[in-house]
């Protein structure tokens, strides 16, 4: 665990001061130079992922969550998270979203989204000009399946049985002209075997662009997922609690932050947090989970037990953190956090859970 950590803590930095930097003021030469550092750092944290994910699947410590949750957001979440990487490349992410699927269903949500986010990053990483289709539409009352197309290289149906074995690709060339250690479709086809379900892929020859397929059992629930009540509106900046133990990712949230209307206080450990929150009201609260004196844990359970004291209004909280298997997540959602998301930070999912701290804030003052 401090192994990754301690990876991930620099990675962090180099991605998101990278973001900001990119969204500044820059010689053509400048941003090249900006993408370069901010894709490979995003490189390096993928593979990193991916080679973690790979040793919990040998020594059989994958869990498979079974929780409600709303399968057409789940899946427009791809787009906030992918759209902008799309965008870089001239391509279109077209979504497809039966009218179906708007409801309640049972399954892993975070599992889900990280199967489809594999193949739609080797969607677009694998096509130069065109567009990559994600269509989500029901085989059956509890079956659904999601088809991920593409207008890419494709691939020769003499090569499918590599497509899915670890450190494999189907070409040797590709490697060199596209990097990658052919980790994310063989994590992909083992964890929709976990969640019950099958994969395949199909094309009829190269340059034609590639389809992968996902059954997959997720059976309707009247069960409402949890939502995150929204937060008071006043005529002023958000006020954020940021607590981080390390500087580097207390100066990368401040770093993405910069340009928005906001007054960031800034704690070292859960116990400067609680005594912060405390003494005054915040309008988020982004919190790291190991820290010394007081983890982030306690922290947001000590502060969730005073909201309930005092009765006053749920504070949406973040975590920030290294730590990302799905019992870490299971961990935080558990403490009281609404939402548990990855470092390195990437600027496009922190200002996205600002906007929507931003409309929550309007939503009350209609």
């Amino acid at each position: 665990m401090l192994f990754r950590s301690e990876i991930r803590t620099p990675l962090n930095g180099v991605v998101a001061v990278a973001s900001a930097l990119e969204r500044t003021t820059l010689t053509p030469m400048q941003r090249e130079m900006v993408q370069i550092i901010r894709t490979s750092g995003l490189s390096l944290e993928r593979l990193l992922s991916d080679l973690l994910d790979v040793s919990r699947m040998e020594a059989g410590t994958v869990e498979i969550t079974s929780e409600p949750f709303h399968l057409g957001d789940a899946v427009r979440m791809l787009n906030t998270l992918l759209g902008p990487r799309a965008t870089e490349k001239g391509l279109a992410l077209v979504l497809e979203i039966d009218p179906r699927a708007e409801t309640q269903v049972l399954g892993d949500p975070l599992r889900l989204k990280q199967v489809l986010a594999n193949l739609v990053v080797n969607a677009l990483k694998f096509t130069e000009a065109g567009q990559v289709r994600l269509r989500v539409s029901p085989l059956d009352d509890i079956r659904w399946r999601f088809t991920i197309e593409d207008s890419g290289m494709g691939f020769d149906p003499s090569q499918k049985a590599d497509l899915f074995r670890r450190f494999a690709q189907a070409d040797a060339t590709i490697s060199r002209r596209f990097g990658g250690m052919g980790l994310g479709l063989a994590i992909s086809r083992q964890l929709v075997g976990l969640m019950g379900g099958e994969i395949d892929a199909a094309r009829a020859g190269p340059g034609r662009g590639a389809v992968f397929w996902i059954d997959l059992p997720l059976p309707p629930t009247e069960v409402q997922a949890e939502q995150t009540e929204d937060i008071q509106t006043t005529e002023r900046p958000l006020r954020i609690l940021v607590a981080d133990d390390h500087p580097i990712n207390r100066q990368v949230v401040e770093v993405l932050l910069s340009e928005f209307d906001v007054e960031l206080v800034l704690a070292e450990n859960g116990l400067e947090a609680y005594e912060a929150f405390e003494a005054a009201p915040f309008d988020m609260v982004l919190m790291d989970m190991q820290m010394p004196v007081m983890d982030g844990l306690t922290a947001i359970r000590k502060i969730r037990a005073r909201e309930t004291d005092a009765a006053q209004g749920r504070t949406p909280i973040v975590m920030l953190t290294a730590n990302t298997l799905p019992e870490h997540r299971a961990a935080s959602l558990e403490a009281g956090a609404d939402l548990h998301l990855p470092k390195p930070i990437e600027a496009e999912r922190l200002i996205a859970v600002l906007q929507s701290v931003v409309e929550g804030q309007n939503t009350n003052a209609a």
